[in-house]
């Protein structure tokens, strides 16, 4: 099993659209005002990630997120520069955090939140996989 895409709800696909480019993904499909499909940027190897964002419209006023977007960056100060140069606005950040990721958060135009970061660069594992915050053998967890 591979993640394909994430289905986020938006009042205006198109305003999302254009939103989700200005952050670097790609274009896939859209069929406005109904939905769109963007492709994610690639990963740190270059090769491409396959995995997409879909947005869907809704009339559900406002938007209610219910999830968290996160997208991994080589180097966090400069994709932030960069995006505040296109006018995207952020919340907070880039501030170094206590799970060894620097990161910066800011809201799509519906509100979905968004996590931009880089993994402290001393880590030698991949954060997906081996996050900062791995259970170690000895945690305790229940099923």
């Amino acid at each position: 099993m591979r993640l394909n895409q994430v289905l986020i709800l938006s009042q205006d696909v198109e305003r999302a659209v254009v939103f989700y480019e200005a952050l670097g993904l790609e274009r896939l499909a859209v069929n406005y005002p109904c939905d769109a499909r963007l492709l994610c940027p690639d990963n740190a190897d270059g090769e491409r990630s396959g995995m997409t964002l879909a947005i869907e419209h809704t009339a559900q006023m406002p938007v209610r997120p219910n999830a968290t977007i996160y997208f991994e960056c080589a180097d966090i100060d400069r994709t932030v520069a960069r995006l505040r140069a296109r006018g995207i606005v952020f919340d907070s950040g880039p501030l170094d955090e206590p799970w060894r990721w620097r990161e910066a958060r800011l809201r799509d135009p519906d509100g979905n939140p968004i996590v931009l970061y880089a993994v402290d660069g001393t880590r030698k594992a991949e954060p997906g996989l081996d996050p900062t915050w791995h259970l170690r053998e000895s945690d305790n967890v229940h099923a």
